[in-house]
């Protein structure tokens, strides 16, 4: 599951690996706490460029 929410669905960068090296847990791979500000710089850089992408491609069905 630990696998699953890391590396699937991206959940556990944002919660456990930062919190867990907080408070001295014992992780397999104490690493990947430092790769959540990095994570969530390329998903939300990603993010943005598909916004403005989408916002260009736009067409409003109103008046």
């Amino acid at each position: 599951m630990q696998g699953i929410l890391t590396f699937v669905i991206p959940y556990a960068f944002t919660g456990y690996y930062p919190v867990a090296l907080l408070l001295g847990k014992n992780l397999e791979r104490p690493l990947l706490a430092f790769a959540a500000p990095f994570s969530a710089l390329i998903t939300g850089s990603a993010s943005c460029i598909f916004w403005k992408l989408g916002l260009k491609h736009y067409g409003s069905a109103g008046a």
